[in-house]
């Protein structure tokens, strides 16, 4: 299954659904809307409101999509201006297989990317399963109209990033800093001494979501030694910067060793550290 962002072409997929939850009766929104092409088009992908129209296919077919709009004055669901109004569509003999639930993790990060802080669903007092459905995500009672209710969601903020960190043991901390700090350009992030008999340096490039981090201890025996596939390999897309880096390798007194794998021979250049790891730095981009 693949959830995206729907496009002009994909209004007869998203009409052949909501003709399938008209026919079956099982909406999760307030009432059938329109089920040609044309309606679909002008009510979610066209409308001027429009923030963002997700949706769910398979195998070439459109299972559901999910619509968020900005509410203005005057809109016939009586959502504040400044809210976003949301609703949900999924082909009957798609549901329980948590496509709304995948919709709406694109919903709330376009919602939080237009600044929206709170969402309103209005859904059919007799639809016990869009109430459900709302209720699963977060949404709670706020108002209730002429065979109405209305939900009101609190966009959740984005959760941090997962930030990785890459621990290695070294026997000599500062003969590494000339390859891996001076040579390869990581900036020293942070340094301890003695913590729990451990000395450390962290290197990192700014921005990453990842760092290396080296430890010494003066008792423990020296860690094995690695193997010649055992690399760190740095893209540099661009061939100035790639360039200027390998100069910066040279000059710290680096030459480059053959790679194990000739892939990483015709792609960059492989170096190794005083205690045989090895770098690659690749003169492409990560795709």
């Amino acid at each position: 299954m693949r959830i995206r962002e729907a496009q002009a072409g994909d209004a007869p997929g998203m009409a052949a659904v909501q003709a399938a939850i008209a026919a079956a009766r099982t909406g999760i929104g307030r009432a059938p809307a329109p089920a040609d092409a044309a309606g679909v088009a002008a009510r979610y992908l066209d409308h001027p409101d429009r923030i963002r129209c997700t949706l769910a296919e398979e195998g070439g077919r459109i299972l559901g999509f999910q619509s968020l709009r900005l509410a203005r004055a005057g809109n016939p669901y009586g959502t504040p201006p400044g809210w976003g109004i949301i609703g949900t569509h999924v082909a009957p003999d798609a549901a329980g297989r948590g496509i709304g639930r995948a919709l709406f993790a694109a919903t709330t990060a376009a919602a939080r990317a237009a600044g929206l802080q709170l969402i309103d669903a209005c859904i059919g007092a007799q639809n016990a399963a869009g109430q459900a459905f709302y209720e699963a995500l977060g949404f709670r009672d706020w108002a209730t109209g002429d065979g109405t209710v209305s939900k009101l969601c609190i966009v959740p903020r984005a959760a941090p990033a997962p930030h990785a960190r890459i621990a290695r043991a070294s026997v000599d901390l500062a003969a590494l800093m000339p390859f891996w700090r001076d040579g390869l350009g990581l900036a020293e992030i942070g340094r301890f001494t003695g913590h729990e008999g451990y000395d450390g340096v962290m290197l990192g490039l700014p921005g990453a979501d990842w760092h290396l981090e080296f430890t010494c201890h003066p008792h423990h025996p020296p860690p094995p030694p690695p193997g010649p596939e055992s690399l760190l390999v740095l893209y540099r897309p661009e061939p100035a910067d790639w360039t200027a880096a390998v100069a910066r390798m040279t000059a710290q007194g680096f030459a480059p060793v053959p790679a194990a794998n000739p892939y990483w021979d015709r792609w960059g250049v492989t170096f190794e550290d005083p205690e045989g790891w090895r770098a690659v730095l690749a003169r492409r981009a990560w795709d």
